[in-house]
């Protein structure tokens, strides 16, 4: 591993305005809140390419790239997915979603994902990577992050809900959680991660997990008293790995802790120093990914960081 607080190294500036970082082929990709493009960055840095438009979510296989897309004369009026191989690109046969995709994410043989009506319902869906019919897995009023193991996927529009693959009964693991300012889920060997505030009087969230089977809620980091600002930082976004629990934070730094609450949280990338901006900023919905040991994560403002391995 890095040693503690080692500086980041920057494959894309803020300008790129990136969210749901993927990684395959050699690539870091992502999707620019900017202008709905997919673009992309080799992994060990280079030039930044364009390389789809109207895209909604994205997810990496290898090689291939998975893009959801608006359809064009959908029944539906929902999005369709395209797969991108090398310079080509193929639309998935069969594949038309409800609505617009919020999260996607590739497991095996299948493409996992939120397809969400505005208003009317999210529904959690699973479909072959070569195309065929959508299968509903959930469905809910809002839209939320989904992440998936060997048997079941685990959704948390706002509780955390997890179903099996196969299709049968969604249980509750946990009834209710207060997101900050947007959730996030991942899930370890034997738990399932998230972001919230203790209450709704809490002003900074907190790393939680519970048994993957059920059970209480475990507090296992509070970043926001571990760093030197005033407030320190909070979380941004979850990744597991093995028993562990790797988080970004919003001043762009990088931690992990053990997901069951044994050991306190280490910051394994310091603050990433933003440039300055003229007024105000958006804040994009922070990722982070993994790809061969090497750990890639986004910043509030949007720029694309790297921790080599």
């Amino acid at each position: 591993m890095p040693p503690l607080d080692s500086d980041p190294t920057v494959l894309a500036g803020p300008e790129h305005s990136a969210s749901q970082l993927t990684v395959g082929g050699g690539y870091v990709h992502w999707i620019s809140v900017e202008d709905s493009s997919l673009r992309r960055v080799p992994v060990r840095g280079g030039a930044v390419e364009r390389v789809a438009t109207s895209v909604h979510a994205c997810a990496a296989d290898g090689g291939d790239v998975y893009c959801a897309a608006r359809g064009t004369g959908s029944p539906l009026g929902g999005d369709v997915v395209i797969r991108l191989r090398g310079s080509g690109a193929t639309t998935l046969p069969g594949v038309v979603l409800s609505g617009e995709v919020t999260a996607l994410l590739v497991r095996a043989d299948a493409l996992y994902g939120v397809a969400y009506r505005f208003r009317e319902a999210a529904e959690v869906f699973v479909v072959p990577k070569a195309g065929g019919t959508p299968r509903t897995l959930f469905v809910t009023v809002e839209p939320g992050p989904i992440a998936v193991d060997d048997t079941h996927l685990y959704y948390a529009p706002a509780s955390i809900q997890r179903v099996p693959l196969a299709g049968g009964v969604a249980e509750t693991l946990h009834p209710g959680f207060i997101p900050y300012p947007t959730s996030t889920l991942a899930v370890t060997r034997d738990r399932v991660v998230f972001v919230s505030r203790a209450s709704l009087t809490a002003t900074w969230p907190s790393v939680w997990s519970v048994p993957k089977t059920g059970g209480a809620a475990l507090e296992i980091a509070r970043p926001h008293q571990q760093g030197t600002s005033a407030h320190g930082p909070f979380a941004r976004a979850l990744l597991g790995v093995g028993d562990r629990v790797w988080f970004s934070s919003d001043e762009g730094g990088l931690w992990w802790v053990p997901a069951d609450g044994s050991g306190s949280p280490v910051q394994r990338a310091g603050k990433y120093k933003e440039p300055s901006f003229n007024g105000g900023y958006i804040p994009r919905p922070p990722s982070i990914a993994l790809a061969d040991g090497q750990l890639f994560w986004s910043t509030e403002r949007g720029a694309v960081l790297a921790l080599a391995p």
